[in-house]
């Protein structure tokens, strides 16, 4: 019938609903799926991290030929490295490239200070 007594409806209830001990099984299962979920996520961005980094340090590897130079700008003052030369640069001191003048041996300059006029 469309109405059921009162007495049958706990029978009914307990019938239809799942038991304590598959509840428990299911909410241990979430908790290691959350805990396996979290270890992932951990990874990832340690992951994500790395690659970050490894782009940072491979962008400041610069080769540098005979006629090259580069003037790095310090928070103590600048300095100068000559080519050739590989290595490592800070990425984060400012950089300004020099092409070097080459003369040839049969070539001379002459070279005066200006703060002295030697």
């Amino acid at each position: 019938s469309i109405h059921q007594s009162w007495p049958d409806l706990p029978a009914q209830c307990t019938a239809n609903c799942p038991s304590f001990e598959s509840i428990t099984l299911s909410l241990s299962t979430m908790a290691i799926n959350k805990k396996v979920l979290a270890g992932c996520s951990c990874f990832t961005l340690l992951v994500i991290l790395s690659i970050i980094l490894f782009a940072i340090c491979m962008s400041a590897y610069k080769h540098l030929g005979p006629d090259d130079q580069v003037v790095l700008k310090k928070s103590t003052g600048r300095y100068v490295k000559n080519g050739p030369w590989s290595g490592q640069l800070h990425p984060f001191h400012e950089r300004t490239w020099r092409k070097a003048t080459t003369i040839t041996p049969q070539q001379y300059c002459i070279i005066q200070d200006v703060l002295t006029a030697e």
